[in-house]
């Protein structure tokens, strides 16, 4: 794979399971797209904190089929970010549970 590419397709998996005490299981992966077989190394996944200051972190080896943060919990109406990095490139979604 050519990581010097400029068109670097990375899915993001957002994975919710409500708890019986209503909070909300999640998880958080990032994926090849399907094109491709692994992720270029360095790519950096973040969860953030509303002041955008990160609270867990992983990043990608070599030949990595996908990288996920630790599972963490949240409630209803709770917001979160999430930051895939790689080298300049960033992009920065904001979730609500």
């Amino acid at each position: 794979m050519d990581t010097t590419s400029p068109h670097t397709s990375i899915i993001c998996l957002v994975a919710i399971h409500a708890e019986a005490d209503q909070s909300c299981k999640i998880c958080i992966q990032a994926q090849p797209a399907p094109q491709q077989s692994c992720l270029p190394v360095g790519l950096a996944l973040r969860l953030l904190n509303g002041e955008d200051v990160p609270l867990a972190q992983v990043e990608s080896a070599e030949s990595d089929s996908f990288i996920q943060l630790p599972y963490f919990s949240g409630f209803p109406k709770e917001s979160f970010s999430v930051e895939l990095a790689l080298g300049e490139q960033s992009h920065h979604e904001e979730f609500t549970i």
